[in-house]
């Protein structure tokens, strides 16, 4: 499946599912799509090539196989996506990306130490 497709997936599973599935699709989809983002930020910065290049193999390759499950996990070696958050300048928008960030580790932490499957 092409990432598209992916999206359009989950798009569907998210208006037809609630609880933890809902909460995972969410996690999943919305760590993708901040990755490629902050990816293409960073090509538009003219990073360099050989980084990018590794970073999108690494963010895209996994969705060829029709499902964001563990995107999270394959997006921590996109290194290029921590070089782009340190160079915001926004102070407020630093602040809302910290306190997300913070958010999704507590909500992570307490359905993880429950025995759940997070990501």
């Amino acid at each position: 499946m092409l990432l598209p497709q992916v999206i359009w997936r989950y798009l569907k599973i998210l208006a037809t599912t609630e609880g933890l599935p809902f909460f995972n699709a969410v996690f999943e989809l919305v760590s993708t799509v901040f990755a490629i983002t902050l990816l293409y930020t960073a090509w538009l910065k003219k990073y360099k090539l050989d980084w990018l290049t590794f970073s999108a193999l690494a963010v895209l390759i996994p969705t060829l196989s029709g499902t964001l499950a563990s995107m999270p996990r394959y997006i921590i070696v996109a290194f290029p996506i921590y070089i782009a958050l340190a160079q915001i300048k926004n102070v407020a928008a630093k602040i809302a990306i910290v306190l997300i960030f913070a958010l999704m580790l507590a909500a992570s932490a307490v359905l993880f130490t429950q025995g759940y499957w997070v990501a």
